[in-house]
Formats: C-alpha cells, structure tokens, sequence
C-alpha cells in the first residue's frame, strides 16, 4: 500500500514537471570579427586605443576592416592570422595586414564576410567570401620561437667555459644503427 502512495506522488510530481518544463530554444548569431591573439597580450581592434578589444562588429555602418600584427610575448615571432572555414574546415592564412569586409547582399539576413589579402601594389584580393555572419570570423595568430644560442669557448687556462663572441662552425656526424653509436656527435 505504501509503495502504491510513494509512485502515485512521484507520477503527479513527474506530471507537474513536464507540463512546466518547456523546451528551450537558444538562438546565437556571432554577427561578429574577433582576433585570438593567443598570446599573453590581447589583440586591440584599435593599436592606438588600449582596451579597443579583440572583438568588434561589422555592419552596414562599418563595413571593412584592416588588421595588424598582434603584440608577442618575448622570443616569439608572429607568422600570420589562421581562419578556419567553418562550413568546410579548410585553413586559411593571411599576413598581418588584410581586410575583413561585411557584404549586404541586398539585406534580409543573407549578410556575409568576406577575408582578403593585401597584394604588393597596396590593393586586396578576396580570397575567402561567401561567410555567414551569422557565424561571425575568429582569426587566430600562429607563432614560432625564435630559437636563440650563446655560444661558450672552453677555456683552458680557468678550466671554465667563457661567453664567446666569435662565430664559428659546428659539425654534427649522425650515424646510422646501433643506439650506442648515436651519440657520436
């Protein structure tokens, strides 16, 4: 009898739930351009505005935008801007200066981007077009470090190694085979 009452309760408690529970429908449009400069400094849509941001929208009232270099932690080297196509998953890499356009396309939310290189004579080329801004662009920078070495001379004299400021020629031999041999170097 008790185990009869308990499901009763749980199946009126069930009912309430469901009639009050509605799904919820999340609606997200990017609509936006922002710049991941994956680095410890962020990337300002403004080089002369800090705290211009990193994200910022295009419209019918702005329309184009020209990009620049982000600001690199120490030793790193700023190679270019990644872009992902989202509908096809195909990369994409652009020098630092390049355009970010907003197309109307005769409104009534066919809007789209379009990303374009700069060529030598100061011109753009479109090369990617056809994104929906719907899913907005997200650029984001590629680095490589700048590999540094201080080169050493032993010195017989101290019997230390000293900071040298000489050039000089390095041979590697790299044998093939056994493990041991290897380290020949």
């Amino acid at each position: 009898m008790m185990h009869g009452l308990m499901i009763q309760k749980i199946m009126s408690i069930f009912i309430i739930l469901k009639i009050l529970v509605k799904p919820l429908n999340i609606i997200y449009v990017a609509n936006t351009v922002v710049y991941d400069s994956r680095s410890d400094y962020e990337y300002q849509y403004d080089e002369s505005i800090p705290g211009s941001g990193c994200e910022f929208e295009l419209n019918h009232d702005n329309q184009e935008y020209v990009s620049h270099a982000p600001r690199g932690g120490e030793g790193w080297y700023f190679v270019g801007w990644k872009y992902i196509s989202p509908s096809d998953n195909q990369v994409y890499m652009f020098d630092a200066v390049h355009k970010i356009v907003f197309k109307e396309n005769g409104g009534n939310g066919n809007e789209t981007f379009e990303i374009h290189r700069k060529l030598d004579d100061n011109t753009y080329e479109p090369v990617v077009t056809g994104i929906s801004s719907a899913s907005g662009v997200t650029m984001f920078a590629e680095w490589k470090y700048e590999q540094r070495a201080v080169s050493n001379t032993y010195n017989q004299t101290t019997s230390l190694y000293d900071i040298s400021v000489e050039g000089g020629l390095v041979l590697l031999n790299i044998n093939s085979g056994d493990a041991t041999t290897k380290t020949d170097y």
